[in-house]
């Protein structure tokens, strides 16, 4: 039997080594090569991950906000600059056939100031008003050299290059249209425009919603305070019948009617009779304000009867 040389020993383990060093190196490579298949997947799924966290945001606003229209468009701005990778976002709404400034984010104080006297009709001056006028996504792929932006110094106190309008449709016609904008030149891509067409949509239901149930809770108030009145002149008129001849139950109850209808803590009635004032009712008067009545009412007398003479 022959013994193998040592040598031959050695290049075999040789071998060995370098072929269990090619599989693991085969197994180390063959989920990257997998993981770099799946980045474009993953990155669809980051966006929609995004896109649902922007507007979970201003549906968490909108619950919060008491049906506070104003919180609710300063937040759909705000998701709308982050979802788009913009610098800056403004909210234009349309108010007698004009787009006026509702909200932003981000923004130069001094160019805030510039949006906020703005008003900007539909044309091609604008992205908001380009936006405006197509009813569709526009692009503005650098605003500092667009041979139709027309307000290229406002740009340029924001600093901003490229730009997307996005109008908020309603019946079929913009109602409000959100700009974006970059300090950079930097173009919106397909994704960025589809993205910010999908969350428009949602962002006016929510807008919607919040004006419409703004609506309702102030109409609704308009009818309990109207209910209110109805009911206080009635409880006086009862008053007026059952007291003939008597008008210090009457004075009294009108002051406390006032006096709840206003939500005041408290108040006074003077009725005038011609040369004098008289204090005719008081309801939950402070010591402090009767005794200064005391005081100016005999003042008031005399000032009454001097310019009446």
């Amino acid at each position: 039997m022959k013994r193998r040389s040592k040598a031959g020993g050695k290049r075999s383990k040789a071998r060995i080594r370098a072929a269990v060093a090619r599989m693991g190196t085969r197994r180390r490579t063959a989920p990257a090569c997998k993981a770099e298949k799946e980045t474009p997947l993953k990155r669809e799924l980051n966006r929609a991950r995004e896109q649902q966290a922007a507007m979970s945001d201003v549906l968490r606003i909108i619950s919060q906000s008491k049906f506070e229209l104003q919180t609710v468009l300063e937040h759909v701005a705000r998701a709308a600059a982050r979802l788009c990778r913009s610098d800056g976002a403004v909210i234009f709404q349309l108010e007698n056939g004009l787009y006026r400034f509702a909200a932003g984010f981000s923004l130069v104080p001094a160019y805030l100031e510039i949006e906020r006297r703005t008003l900007i009709s539909p044309g091609p001056g604008t992205v908001v008003g380009r936006a405006a006028m197509t009813g569709k996504v526009v692009r503005i792929d650098d605003a500092w050299t667009d041979p139709l932006y027309e307000k290229k110094e406002d740009a340029k106190v924001e600093g901003n290059r490229s730009m997307i309008g996005v109008p908020l449709i309603r019946d079929g016609h913009p109602v409000a249209v959100i700009g974006l904008g970059r300090r950079r030149l930097d173009p919106f891509e397909d994704h960025d425009i589809k993205l910010a067409t999908t969350f428009a949509a949602q962002a006016l239901i929510a807008i919607e919603n919040t004006r419409l149930l703004f609506e309702l809770r102030q109409r609704s108030t308009d009818l309990s305070e109207a209910l209110e009145q109805q009911t206080a002149t009635a409880d006086v008129l009862h008053i007026i019948s059952s007291s003939p001849g008597n008008l210090e139950p009457v004075f009294q109850a009108i002051l406390e009617k006032a006096v709840s209808i206003c939500d005041a803590k408290f108040g006074t009635l003077f009725r005038f009779d011609g040369s004098a004032f008289h204090l005719a009712a008081r309801v939950n008067a402070p010591t402090a304000l009767a005794e200064f009545q005391k005081s100016v009412v005999p003042f008031c007398h005399r000032r009454v009867a001097t310019l009446t003479e």
